[in-house]
């Protein structure tokens, strides 16, 4: 798999940094798309990136990035590519660790409920795999302990959690948070079943 192709619409295209075909969501829609359909062709599995986009911004992918957009500026220009990627069968969609200052958050969009449960799939029905971005940013360490990111993403509903800082304080989190009912064992085999699910339809299993 390959944590592309961008799905990304900038406005600020001067910003350094940019990973994104252009500000025109149709055009990034059109390139991601066929990129996803050669990544495929190829045995490659595509991994559409950062919702919920990133358009309109202040601050640094890496460190601590708000989205200045409203949910329905973002329905009406960021989420186009991704719902056109969705139409079209998208397995996987990888969440940035942006803050969604509209819709009240004051954590990253990887560990949002708001942004993965009710954004990604509840408006805009994705199915698939969700990947966190690296949770090694300091988006993220600068505001969990080691650990909780992963108990806080798997709770907001992702299904692969890219990179812990820590992975052995990510694993005894996570089976601390299941020992105690905070994380269902029914919650972890959904991930499971999207993961198989992504395998299944790159025929891995053939």
């Amino acid at each position: 798999m390959t944590f592309a192709p961008s799905a990304d619409t900038f406005t600020d295209l001067d910003a350094p940094g940019v990973q994104s075909y252009g500000s025109d969501p149709q055009l990034v829609s059109r390139m991601a798309l066929a990129m996803a359909e050669g990544l495929k062709s190829g045995g490659v599995a595509p991994c559409f990136g950062h919702f919920p986009g990133h358009g309109e911004k202040t601050g640094s992918t890496l460190t601590s990035l708000s989205v200045r957009r409203q949910p329905e500026e973002m329905r009406a220009h960021e989420f186009i590519p991704f719902r056109d990627a969705i139409s079209a069968g998208a397995d996987m969609i990888l969440v940035s660790h942006a803050f969604v200052r509209a819709v009240g958050d004051k954590i990253p969009a990887s560990t949002s409920p708001q942004v993965i449960k009710t954004m990604l799939r509840g408006e805009l029905g994705f199915q698939g795999a969700v990947v966190t971005d690296s949770l090694r940013m300091p988006a993220v360490t600068g505001n969990y302990k080691k650990g909780q990111e992963s108990v806080a993403a798997l709770k907001a509903g992702a299904d692969i959690l890219l990179l812990p800082p820590d992975a052995d304080a990510a694993f005894r989190a996570v089976k601390q948070a299941i020992s105690t009912g905070e994380i269902t064992m029914a919650r972890v085999e959904d991930s499971v079943a999207r993961i198989l699910m992504v395998k299944i339809a790159m025929g891995w299993f053939t």
